[in-house]
């Protein structure tokens, strides 16, 4: 099964749709339990859309669905001054990775040089991080007796290793990012897990890591909650 495949399968449990939903052309509009957030997924021609019931209609009638993944075309469905997370790339490993030389193990998410990173960087930069979700070890690039960077990944459906990564704003630019990435997607195929990388993308930085270690784009994202 190939990787691509395999988030088929993952996205289908995860958005509660048919796995065919996210192969063949069109809109597939889904439940959303809450009622106060909506969740668009673009892969390819396929878009599968999570909302609440009463915007299930007006999505239906759109007549251009896959603007659904910009803020301009989601505007209009939902209130002013929504918060929107995206767009994003949702990519996954098509290559395989090994171990690189120089990165360190960390055991527990109290370790003080994680504690010393979190203080370096911005809340937001924390929490989309994710690392507090990450299952051990995380991994670490330590420079001038600090982390530059780590990452790590939470474990999704017991099947997709969904990646999270942290520079220090100090030492960015040198490469750390790459290097840790690279340890967590290897950690990742060794389990036997999907290594999944999503990031924004005005995040440039990033969607160069992702292409340069072999992760391609499997989908473009937007959720809004209000």
């Amino acid at each position: 099964m190939t990787p691509f495949e395999r988030a088929r399968e993952y996205w289908a449990v995860r958005l509660g749709c048919a796995r065919g939903a996210l192969v063949l052309p069109g809109l597939t509009v889904v439940p959303q339990p809450e009622q106060r957030a909506l969740f668009a997924l673009l892969s390819g021609e396929s878009l599968v859309v999570m909302a609440p019931e009463r915007l299930h209609e007006p999505l239906l009638e759109l007549p251009q669905p896959s603007t659904l993944v910009t803020p301009e075309g989601l505007a209009p469905l939902v209130p002013d001054g929504a918060r929107l997370i995206g767009p994003a790339s949702v990519a996954y490993l098509e290559e395989e990775l090994v171990q690189p030389d120089g990165v360190v193990e960390l055991e527990s998410l109290a370790d003080p040089r994680l504690e010393e990173l979190r203080r370096a960087v911005t809340p937001d930069e924390w929490r989309h991080a994710n690392l507090e979700k990450a299952e051990p070890p995380l991994f670490g690039i330590e420079h001038q007796g600090r982390l530059g960077a780590a990452a790590g990944f939470e474990r999704v459906q017991d099947r997709v290793a969904h990646i999270g990564v942290l520079s220090d704003p100090r030492s960015r630019e040198r490469g750390f990012g790459r290097l840790v990435t690279q340890a967590v997607g290897a950690r990742a195929l060794a389990l036997q897990l999907l290594p999944q990388y999503q990031t924004l993308l005005s995040n440039a930085g990033a969607l160069r890591i992702g292409k340069q270690l072999g992760f391609a784009q499997f989908a473009v994202t937007l959720a809004a909650r209000w």
